[in-house]
This record gives structure tokens, C-alpha cells and sequence, in this order.
């Protein structure tokens, strides 16, 4: 989830570096992309990018490599609609051929295979989460407004589960569903209104961009996000602090490269400022608060780990005194 997020990115910057050559011979070409100053930049990138997608494909997670794929597709219809020049459109098919062969490097057969696993003995297509899915639609039908809590879902699923397993799940396998079974219709509006705002806004301010570094800088990175919100679907990225931190991170950087000014002659920041004092002192005081209430949860469940730690390895049996079973009881 974390290298399908960073591919794009590195794809948008080896895009920006790429040499700026005219119709010449191959051994003229090749010696003016040499001579170019940033040229060593652009093999650098360029080899990084393989090495991240690489590593997507040997992972063998089915959902990263559509998405990764997805993502692709998106860059170059990003590509396409700005119609920045014919030269990107022949290196995305080089980085993407580039790529299958050095797949086929560690061999196609376990990719395939991967995929064929879909097939139940009977050939039948089933996967596992479904059944997952299906339990956790009877948990948001419970519990629609506001969930069953944030963070209960390994709690509350048992309750719920049609199949009979000694598996402990602590996911749902999909972002999206456990998002509306914790959170209920209130998080997943939230959520949803927060993600339709960033892409609209920011798209917006884009398509009107002229900075070659701000256009692949937005691409590269509003893919990322496609990317890992493809990936969600079937699996709990979300979940990951990494992936979390970095996901908020790489939304920065859309809204940065939609809205910054580069030039000497523009304007800093295209974003509205917030003027007026009492909008001020609103976010001020919610941001306090958060952090005020983020402490104390963490401080809380710290205190419940280090006490608990102390009798997690106790047995108890009709011979303990009494003592010690109000000692654990406290």
C-alpha cells in the first residue's frame, strides 16, 4: 500500500526531469540526453520508479498490483487531457514495458498463480472476504447512524460472523465498509465529504496551472491517492499508521502543487485566507482539543496496558487465596 502510494510521485518527478531533445539521429539523442544537466537526475528517478513498482509485483498482493495498474491508467489519462507533449505519452509505454519484462525477470507464473487461487476446486470464483462483507453489512444494518465505535470492529464482528472459525478477524478487508460498521453514516460523511473536496478543489485550481513542476508534482501525487483509495476496497490499508501519515502527507502536496505559486511573479498561495478572527480562534480551539483528547486516550490506554502487564501472566485455580484474586480483580 505504502510503495503503490510513493510509485506515482516518483513517476510525476522522472516525467519533469526528462530531457527536452529535438528530431535528431538515436546516437545523437542519446548524447544529448547525457549532456543535459539533470539527465543523471532522470536515470536516478527513472530506476527508482522500477525498482518501487517492482516490489508491488513481487509482493504478490493482487489488490496492489490492480491498483497499481488503475494508477497507471489514470496518470496517463492525466497526461492525455492536458496534452503536455507526444514525447510522455512514448515514455509512459517505455516504463510500462520496462516493466513487464523485468517482471517476467522473477517470472509471470507466480502472478498468475496468485490470481488463479480465486478459484475454488469446483472453479468457482469465491474469496473469503466476501463472506467477511456479507457479516459486516449485518453489523452496519445494527448499528447505521453512528457505528459501533471507533476501533471495535475485531470486537463487535464475532457477534455477527456466519461462519464458524477459531480465524480472529481484526478487519474487514475493506476500508469503506468498516469505516460505515465503526463510524456509522456520520464517519463515512465525513470522510466522504473531506475526500469530494480535495479532489474537486484542487482539480480545479490544476487544470488552470501552467508550471510544469506544480502539473506532474499534482499528478503524481492525486494518483498516489486514487492508488490506495482502488486498494481499499478489498483491503485495510487505512489501518496502517504508515500508510495513514503518508496518505495526508501526499494530500498536502495535492493541495500544495494545485495552489503554490513558483514564480517570482505570482501569487504565494492561491488558497483563501481565512479572515475572519472567530473562524480563528474556532479551528485554534478544535485543534486544542483534539490534541487534549488525543493524550488522554493514549495516556489512558497506556496506563490499562502497563497495569495489565502485570497479571497477564497469572493463573488462577481453586487454590488461590483470596488475596490474589482481589489483587487481579483491582
Amino acid at each position: 500500500g505504502l510503495m503503490e502510494m510513493i510509485f506515482p510521485i516518483i513517476l510525476g518527478l522522472f516525467f519533469f526531469y526528462r530531457p527536452r531533445i529535438g528530431n535528431t539521429t538515436m546516437i545523437k539523442t542519446i548524447t544529448q540526453i547525457f549532456n543535459q544537466e539533470k539527465a543523471n537526475i532522470h536515470i536516478l528517478i527513472g530506476f527508482s520508479a522500477l525498482l518501487v513498482i517492482l516490489s508491488i509485483f513481487v509482493s504478490l498482493s493482487r489488490g496492489a498490483m490492480i491498483s497499481t495498474c488503475l494508477s497507471l491508467i489514470l496518470f496517463t489519462f492525466f497526461l492525455l487531457k492536458r496534452k503536455i507533449s507526444r514525447g510522455n505519452t512514448i515514455l509512459i509505454i517505455s516504463v510500462i514495458i520496462l516493466t513487464a519484462i523485468s517482471i517476467g525477470w522473477f517470472g509471470w507464473d507466480q502472478i498468475f498463480d496468485r490470481f488463479a487461487k480465486l478459484k475454488n476446486s469446483q472453479g468457482i470464483i469465491y474469496e473469503s472476504r466476501l463472506d467477511f462483507w456479507k457479516d459486516t453489512l449485518d453489523v452496519i444494518s445494527n448499528y447505521t447512524i453512528t457505528g459501533s465505535g471507533m476501533g471495535t470492529y475485531s470486537h463487535i464482528y464475532p457477534l455477527h460472523r456466519s461462519l464458524v472459525s477459531d480465524r480472529f478477524l481484526t478487519h474487514a478487508h475493506n476500508d469503506y465498509l468498516e469505516l460505515l460498521a465503526e463510524g456509522g453514516v456520520i464517519a463515512f460523511f465525513l470522510a466522504a465529504s473531506f475526500l469530494i473536496t480535495l479532489f474537486l478543489k484542487t482539480y480545479t485550481m490544476f487544470s488552470k496551472r501552467r508550471d510544469a513542476f506544480s502539473i506532474y508534482l499534482y499528478m503524481g501525487s492525486i494518483t498516489a491517492l486514487f492508488s490506495i483509495l482502488f486498494h481499499s476496497f478489498v483491503d485495510f490499508n487505512m489501518h496502517i499508521g504508515a500508510n495513514g501519515l503518508w496518505f495526508f502527507f501526499v494530500a498536502g502536496i495535492a493541495v500544495s502543487a494545485a495552489n503554490t505559486g513558483i514564480r517570482e511573479q505570482s501569487r504565494a498561495t492561491r488558497l483563501l485566507p481565512v479572515g475572519s478572527i472567530t473562524k480563528k480562534i474556532g479551528f485554534i480551539f478544535t485543534i486544542c482539543m483534539v490534541t487534549i483528547f488525543a493524550l488522554l486516550f493514549n495516556l489512558s490506554n497506556l496506563s490499562g496496558i502497563f497495569y495489565y502487564s502485570n497479571i497477564k501472566d497469572s493463573t488462577m485455580s481453586a487454590a488461590t487465596p483470596v488475596e490474589v484474586i482481589q489483587k487481579i480483580e483491582k
